[in-house]
């Protein structure tokens, strides 16, 4: 993967909404036409997608076929729920969108705010795997990768034992 296709995957993982060809082209200092190569190239190999937004073409980091199976499907994002609930830790898939808003996790693990230490937000940084230990929970998040490229995580809180 050469330095400019690099660029563009930075620049499309920190938007939240996506990005036009012209913002993307102002961002890289390159020409639209240049950018519109690299775009139709990434996008035949999956690593991005398009959708329009009016005249406008938008282009974003593709995700993983799990996550659009789990939202396109309801029964499946359903039967995935029921099976993590059996389990006797709370499991999440979390996206970068998710990251913006935490997605209230930390209300899952017993705590009042952000965690201090956000093991999603060190998984995403890092790519690699993270804990942290909360007054009422054990936080893990494991990265799931594409192209070695964080594209999820899966967060998993255990919930300890009340000691009295």
């Amino acid at each position: 993967m050469d330095t400019l296709e690099q660029q563009i995957l930075v620049m499309l993982r920190k938007s939240e909404s996506g990005l036009t060809i012209n913002q993307i082209s102002l961002h890289a200092k390159k020409d639209r036409h240049t950018i519109a190569k690299y775009l139709e190239k990434m996008q035949s190999q999956g690593l991005i997608e398009m959708r329009t937004r009016g005249k406008s073409k938008i282009y974003s980091i593709t995700e993983s076929s799990l996550i659009s199976a789990m939202k396109k499907n309801d029964s499946l994002s359903s039967e995935l729920s029921q099976v993590f609930q059996a389990l006797d830790q709370k499991v999440m898939l979390k996206t970068r969108k998710d990251l913006s808003n935490h997605d209230r996790c930390f209300e899952q693990a017993g705590n009042s705010a952000v965690c201090k230490n956000c093991p999603v937000e060190e998984t995403f940084k890092t790519g690699k795997s993270s804990t942290t230990r909360s007054k009422y929970a054990d936080i893990t998040a494991h990265p799931i990768t594409k192209d070695n490229d964080v594209i999820a995580v899966v967060e998993i809180i255990k919930k300890r034992k009340s000691t009295k």
